[in-house]
């Protein structure tokens, strides 16, 4: 084989990896606006926005990145990254990790019935070491005292931290939450923490009407949140529907 001829056969074989690589760690020029269209269980995604692998304040989950999972409206990834960035200090030397978004185009996803048109996300939620200190989020399930079933009790859901987390999402200025999905007993736990903090009233009742418990025939959702965002305004004129 010439080596004109073994380099281009090369080179082709690598691009496709090159160009992941390349969007994994730098953020692409906007060239149009996103749009969800449809249901989150029946729609699709145009122009998307991909996160970054790692950020200064986020890092995707591995499965995430590897599958590409990471794509969505223009909305929820700018407000996913303020999140971080408000959770930073809250982090120290660790990121918020982020799971699955969206394929790129959107559409169905072999492990979940939703996640097709941009707007959801699933958050792992945080969780501390038994002196209190966190430590990075590898989707720990945990029980309805919030002691991790694995890896013998040693961890705990971090009640505080989980509940910045909230307060940063409820807050968000780049999105409006249709809802966020996690465990009875956890979501029990972060509204009772808000009443001892003395939180606003208005925001207290945003949380207690937003946090749902996941309905019948769902997963339990106690190793993350499940975080969809309604339609932007202009979507809705592109057949995006809330719910």
């Amino acid at each position: 084989m010439q080596p004109t001829l073994r380099k281009v056969i090369v080179l082709s074989l690598l691009l496709p990896s090159l160009a992941l690589l390349h969007r994994s760690t730098t953020a692409q020029p906007r060239l149009c606006n996103s749009q969800s269209r449809g249901t989150a269980i029946a729609g699709t995604l145009g122009c998307g926005r991909a996160m970054t692998t790692v950020g200064t304040h986020h890092q995707l989950q591995n499965f995430t990145a590897n599958h590409d999972y990471r794509w969505g409206t223009e909305e929820l990834v700018a407000g996913l990254l303020w999140t971080a960035d408000q959770l930073g200090p809250l982090l120290g030397k660790d990121r918020l990790a982020i799971g699955n978004l969206s394929k790129e185009g959107g559409g169905d996803l072999p492990e979940t019935t939703s996640h097709t048109s941009g707007r959801d996300v699933d958050i792992p939620l945080l969780m501390a070491n038994g002196e209190g200190q966190h430590i990075p989020s590898y989707y720990h399930h945990f029980d309805k005292d919030g002691i991790s079933i694995s890896h013998g009790g040693r961890y705990r859901f971090d009640v505080a931290r989980n509940w910045k987390l909230v307060e940063s999402l409820l807050q968000n200025p780049h999105f409006e939450i249709d809802f966020l999905m996690i465990y009875g007993p956890l979501r029990q736990m972060l509204l009772e923490h808000a009443k001892q903090l003395g939180v606003a009233q208005p925001l207290q009742d945003r949380a207690e009407r937003l946090l749902r418990r996941p309905w019948a025939g769902v997963r339990p959702h106690d190793n993350h949140f499940h975080l969809r965002i309604r339609c932007p305004a202009e979507d809705l004129l592109s057949g995006c529907r809330d719910g």
